[in-house]
């Protein structure tokens, strides 16, 4: 009986550990998130371009999609996920992509374009992890 209480408390603390977290995500869910990514992208392009307002420059810029990152970040329920894209000058901008399960499929619900640091903060507190 005392095996069985060990047992069962074991498995009540990992089903709550982040760690657990990481693991429920299912190669389909990652899949999922990717597409989702890739669907939002699709959404936003208007004749092959990205466009985002750069406050600094107080104008719209045009960014060309080059490279996705496999790597994705857990934050509880929701994820960043991450692509480069180029400048007119050919310039590499990183964009995150915060997103979020909706039903059977995954939406972006905002987006960082070229300051990692939000991010990087994140990922120092531990509250954006890597998913394995």
């Amino acid at each position: 009986m005392r095996t069985l209480v060990i047992a069962a408390s074991l498995l009540a603390f990992s089903i709550v550990t982040p760690a657990s977290a990481k693991s429920q995500l299912s190669q389909s869910d990652k899949i999922q998130l990717h597409v989702g990514m890739q669907k939002s992208i699709k959404e936003r392009l208007v004749d092959g371009k990205f466009y985002y307002f750069d406050d600094e420059a107080h104008k719209m810029v045009p960014l060309y999609p080059a490279k996705s990152h496999h790597t994705i970040l857990s934050m509880g329920d929701n994820f960043v996920l991450c692509s480069d894209f180029r400048s007119e000058s050919g310039k590499s901008v990183p964009i995150d992509f915060y997103m979020a399960r909706n039903g059977d499929a995954f939406m972006v619900i905002d987006t960082v374009v070229g300051n990692r640091m939000p991010l990087m903060r994140l990922m120092k507190k531990g509250e954006a992890t890597p998913i394995d």
